[in-house]
């Protein structure tokens, strides 16, 4: 009888063992299983913001706290700017559709139509008041020029052209100093382009 209930007790220890045993394995798969699918999610993340990051590439303006560039979609930095001081509609200069041009104080920029969104395709700044994100304006010097971006690309006296992504920026010099600033977007003429009969023109 003894005997018995000795088996009885080493069974239900063993069995107890096995079952804790499961269980802490258990907990360790799903933490592991868990840290890796986190591991994963940040990845994708990460990559996201890399794929948007280089879908906006350009130099960019910053007024009142607002960044805006070549190729970023119009509507929310209108909707952060407010009111334009004059605003109209017309034919893009870079593509069929509709092109929306926008006036500030101080700047202003056109846009292209493409899948629905209207896009930045130019901007002009026309005041000295309002500075590049580098903080470069009209009366900049050249130095301060060279010092924001570096050497410069153009080949045209009085022009520093730089570029980025599928963007120019032109900064005229006057002598020394900065007389005006544009971002342009860059279109690369084809005789495809020619037989769209897309309007040329300038903003």
């Amino acid at each position: 009888m003894k005997r018995q209930n000795n088996i009885g007790r080493i069974v239900s220890i063993c069995m107890g063992c096995f079952l804790l045993s499961v269980l802490i394995l258990g907990c360790g798969s799903g933490n592991e299983e868990q840290e890796a699918g986190g591991s994963d999610q940040e990845t994708s993340q990460e990559s996201q913001e890399e794929t948007e990051g280089s879908a906006t590439e350009s130099y960019q303006m910053n007024i009142n706290g607002v960044s805006f560039g070549i190729d970023m979609d119009s509507e929310p930095v209108v909707e952060a700017l407010g009111e334009p001081e004059e605003y109209f509609e017309g034919e893009s200069c870079v593509s069929l559709g509709v092109a929306r041009y926008y006036r500030y104080p101080g700047f202003n920029f056109s846009t292209y139509e493409e899948d629905g969104k209207h896009l930045i395709d130019y901007i002009s700044v026309t005041e000295k008041d309002i500075t590049t994100a580098e903080g470069i304006g009209f009366g900049s010097t050249k130095n301060d020029v060279l010092k924001a971006y570096g050497s410069d690309t153009g080949n045209m006296q009085g022009v520093m052209k730089y570029k980025k992504g599928d963007m120019t920026l032109s900064i005229w010099v006057d002598g020394e100093r900065v007389t005006g600033i544009e971002f342009q977007k860059n279109r690369p003429q084809t005789d495809e382009d020619q037989q769209t009969q897309a309007p040329v023109c300038c903003p």
